[in-house]
């Protein structure tokens, strides 16, 4: 029995909120090359079709059994602060992940999803202001092994998380979805969804070549039923074709994934987003404005060894009604003789915004060892840029000997008479949990953040505690 959720608290409302994301059962079975069966609020599985959250029964094949290679791709989310910042990822609407990050780039790795679908990222900077930005969930072409049968049986009640006309965001369904590994590296895949106001069909193929790298390439047809008091009565029907593609070049060390490119008729919506529209009782005349006309996301990892790391990453999602959206992020990192430089370049366009978000973060640390021998503290200084505003900021970082305690402290100045800024912040990995904390000032406002996380682990000889578990399923 699982259940994950989240508490806040609001200071000066008083406000007080536990946040329950799902609860299941969950059972392993090993019939069909083993799988596992779940009931309650979960999600389907995301590698045909994307997943969405329901309350039900599912059974579904087990990964842990394909080699590590061809598991699905996790999600990295990338971005930049420009001061102390708490960010936020959700998934419909639901925070899965929240994370306190210093000023500059980041990138988050150490987190699930709750389903496959995009990933919405707010960014809470130490002034108040929040960022926001939506982040395609990237996976590679569905592969199997030879003689592999992977495969996913479920059916129940879509779960909303929209609390405005639940009944007609959340219909019954049954969806199956399966995949097989061929000969000569050849994965043939195919899905159907059938519910109440929608039904889907998918075929595919996959295919492996040592020479061209991974692709994939498949087609869907959807019909879909809207409420009337959407004003659409009548059934909409379109296609939706998604090419993914991965590339490693072992002789120039560079990787290289076209993680989707996706085009959808203007009639073909995803059984997800025909409930969120349902849910929000979107009218005819901006339906689809929230409507997804194509999407392609690349990243490109270059390493050139000694002159060090080039890291690209970009993104554009097309609407039929709206402006387009576009995501860039470049980095350049420069290890020379201990001392480490970093350049990153940011650009963010959202449809829903008219004016662009543009950054430039430049970062040198100097390591203390090279004056004092067996020290591991570092000097750093940063100098951050955003649409104009530009901070400055000379630190100290550092962790213990055998690297339990990591601590850093810095000191900022901002032009546009911003004022001083600044930030200290620790983490210690014990025996029993790890514990976080720090504090940020600026000019007009100051914020705190700590945590604290384990594992509890009860058994015959009473209870054991330790650093955070990761569940297998969870």
């Amino acid at each position: 029995l699982r259940h994950n959720g989240s508490f806040s608290t609001d200071s000066y409302s008083k406000e007080r909120h536990w946040h329950p994301v799902n609860v299941f059962l969950q059972h392993d079975y090993s019939l069909l090359q083993g799988g596992q069966f779940t009931a309650g609020q979960t999600s389907t599985d995301g590698a045909i079709f994307d997943s969405f959250p329901f309350e039900g029964i599912q059974f579904s094949s087990d990964d842990g059994m394909i080699s590590p290679e061809l598991n699905q791709y996790s999600p990295v989310v990338r971005g930049i602060a420009y001061s102390q910042a708490q960010i936020s990822v959700k998934q419909n609407g639901v925070v899965i992940y929240q994370k306190n990050v210093p000023p500059g780039p980041f990138e988050l790795r150490d987190f699930n999803q709750i389903y496959s679908g995009d990933l919405e990222v707010e960014i809470h900077e130490a002034d108040g202001s929040i960022r926001r930005y939506t982040q395609a969930a990237a996976t590679l072409p569905i592969l199997q092994r030879e003689g592999r049968f992977r495969y996913n049986l479920a059916l129940g009640k879509y779960r909303s998380s929209s609390t405005f006309s639940k009944g007609l965001s959340e219909p019954k369904f049954i969806t199956s979805s399966a995949a097989l590994g061929l000969s000569d590296e050849y994965t043939i895949y195919s899905g159907v969804i059938k519910a109440e106001n929608y039904g889907a069909l998918l075929l595919g193929l996959g295919k492996y070549s040592d020479f061209c790298g991974a692709f994939s390439f498949d087609v869907t047809h959807a019909r879909s039923q809207f409420s009337q008091s959407n004003r659409i009565t009548n059934n909409q029907q379109g296609q939706s074709y998604r090419l993914m593609y991965s590339r490693g070049f072992s002789e120039t060390n560079t990787t290289l994934n076209i993680s989707g490119y996706r085009y959808a008729t203007r009639g073909y919506y995803g059984f997800n987003e025909l409930q969120e529209i349902q849910s929000r009782h979107t009218y005819e005349n901006n339906i689809n404005s929230y409507h997804q006309r194509s999407r392609v996301l690349a990243t490109i990892n270059q390493d050139i060894q000694e002159l060090g790391q080039l890291n690209f990453s970009a993104s554009k999602d097309q609407y039929w009604d709206m402006s387009d959206g576009y995501n860039f992020l470049a980095s350049y990192s420069l290890p020379l003789r201990g001392i480490s430089t970093t350049l990153s370049l940011g650009y963010n366009k959202s449809p829903y915004y008219n004016n662009a978000d543009k950054s430039l973060f430049l970062s040198i640390s100097i390591p203390l060892s090279v004056f004092y021998n067996g020290n591991n503290s570092y000097i750093t200084t940063n100098t951050i840029t955003n649409n104009g505003h530009i901070q400055q900021q000379v630190g100290i970082s550092g962790s213990s000997p055998a690297g339990e305690l990591s601590y850093a402290a810095a000191q900022g100045w901002q032009n546009q008479k911003n004022g001083g800024s600044g930030n200290i912040n620790f983490n210690y990995r014990g025996p029993y949990a790890q514990m976080n904390g720090g504090y940020a000032w600026q000019k007009g406002s100051s914020q705190w953040a700590y945590g604290i996380g384990g594992g509890i682990t009860f058994h015959s000889q009473g209870m054991t505690l330790s650093q955070p578990l990761k569940l297998d399923g969870a």
